[in-house]
């Protein structure tokens, strides 16, 4: 085996612990960002458009609606 080949396969195999470290930290990260942008956009439909809605139609309506 060759000093090349011997480098590269050190290389190759520091790169995959690194790389498996990243992707285990970001995966986490995505979910948390996924689920902090589903919260949000909730909380700001309901915020707006119940508003909205209240003060359109009666109660019954707008409750039924959002159900």
């Amino acid at each position: 085996m060759s000093i090349l080949n011997k480098a590269s396969s050190i290389v190759t195999r520091e790169s995959e612990k690194v790389m498996s470290v990243g992707v285990r930290l970001i995966g986490p990260a995505f979910i948390a960002v996924f689920y902090t942008l589903i919260c949000y956009f909730t909380f700001y439909y309901f915020k707006i458009m119940a508003g909205v809605m209240y003060k359109t139609f009666p109660f019954v309506f707008s409750f039924g609606y959002h159900l």
